[in-house]
């Protein structure tokens, strides 16, 4: 909006109690965007530092379906177990989803003993990401 538009809207109200009324509202405004935007500043920040502070730390976490599928089942059985015993069929089904995740361990060594893989981002690019920055400029 133009100096122009605002002072001919100014001029339009009839009373002085509107245009106090409007200078309020507009007061209100600022004020409530202001803050908004120093509470996003202050997070902006905070995030900054929490991926400073992760430098070299960062790792994704490498799960195949069937392994997620038995985190799972072994998951619904420990939350049915915590409130009641467990019934011989649940026993056996913790026994064999606990055998199979063995299995799946020693078949593909690389995916579970290399649990976390190093990310092939360099933190100056997560940096930039996180600020909003476009890739490669500082």
């Amino acid at each position: 909006m133009s100096e122009g538009n605002i002072t001919t809207l100014y001029k339009e109200f009839k009373s002085e109690t509107e245009k106090q009324a409007f200078i309020q509202a507009q007061n209100e405004t600022i004020t409530k965007l202001s803050y908004q935007l120093k509470v996003q500043e202050e997070e902006i920040l905070h995030l900054k530092e929490l991926l400073i502070s992760a430098a070299g730390k960062t790792s994704i976490v490498i799960v195949t379906p069937e392994q997620a599928l038995i985190d799972e089942q072994i998951k619904l059985i420990r939350e049915r177990a915590i409130g009641t015993e467990l019934e011989l069929e649940d026993i056996k089904k913790l026994d064999l989803l606990l055998k199979n995740q063995l299995l799946i361990k020693k078949a593909d060594p690389e995916t579970f003993d290399a649990k976390f893989k190093k990310l092939g981002i360099p933190n100056a690019d997560l940096l930039a990401i996180a600020s909003g920055k476009p890739h490669g400029t500082n």
